[in-house]
């Protein structure tokens, strides 16, 4: 799954060696998308206009199932999934998003701003310089059974 700035797409890797797709799906010039995170069969997708969750558990037809405009959200560079629940990295900290993935519900305020990332039930962030590590399993209860992690 990859963006041009404009929309997203979806392929494998023999079908882009044959430049052709499975799926384009607009996001339009206002949404802008600049980053993608696949996370199993969805996939979250970062740019001008905000957060965007794609469902891609049929890849030659990707649907949205949720948005999050960036007046929400504030300007998201990063996102990692721990057990169900989704993490955003940007401007304002790290987000956790509710259920729903329309808003959120829970921000936590770091310094490094610029990569996510995951390990066990911990948020490993990176930037300006600097790594954190935050426990993840005080910000989504559900987390606290091992099962949960994977």
């Amino acid at each position: 799954v990859f963006t041009d700035g404009e929309s997203i797409f979806v392929s494998t890797l023999q079908m882009l060696r044959e430049d052709r797709v499975l799926a384009q799906f607009r996001l339009g010039r206002e949404f802008k998308p600049e980053r993608v995170r696949v996370m199993d069969t969805t996939a979250l997708v970062m740019g001008h206009g905000g957060v965007v969750r794609v469902d891609l558990s049929d890849p030659r037809e990707p649907r949205v199932i949720s948005k999050l405009s960036r007046r929400v959200s504030g300007p998201v560079r990063d996102a990692v999934r721990v057990g169900d629940r989704v993490f955003l990295l940007g401007a304002r900290g790290v987000g956790l998003l509710d259920r729903s993935g329309r808003r959120v519900v829970e921000t936590v305020d770091v310094t490094p701003r610029e990569r996510l990332a995951r390990s066990g039930r911990h948020l490993v962030l990176v930037g300006e310089n600097r790594l954190q590590v935050v426990d993840a399993l005080p910000f989504a209860r559900e987390l606290s059974s091992p099962a949960a992690l994977h």
